[in-house]
């Protein structure tokens, strides 16, 4: 169940693959997050899941919208496209 949530946001965490590699092999089997059999959890794993439990907690952090904030919005155009980005 961590593994996924920590997926959902794994383009916000650098070096999440490398980071959760422990961790992932640990569930290699698994059908549906279900693993058969024994798992062993050593240290790697402990640090692996302390490492990406704090990558959730440091910055950069996300966070919700604040009404009061101030905004910056960035746009560009060609002849073909249109993007804008608001921060």
């Amino acid at each position: 169940m961590f593994l996924g949530f920590a997926n959902y946001y794994r383009r916000f965490i650098e070096g999440y693959s490398k980071i959760a590699q422990p961790l992932t092999a640990l569930m290699k089997g698994s059908v549906k997050g279900k693993k058969p059999g024994l798992l062993v959890w050593t240290d790697v794993e402990q640090r692996a899941f302390e490492t990406l439990r704090d990558a959730f907690t440091k910055a950069p952090v996300l966070e919700h919208y604040k009404l009061w904030a101030k905004l910056k919005l960035e746009t560009n155009a060609s002849n073909f496209a249109a993007s804008g980005i608001l921060s």
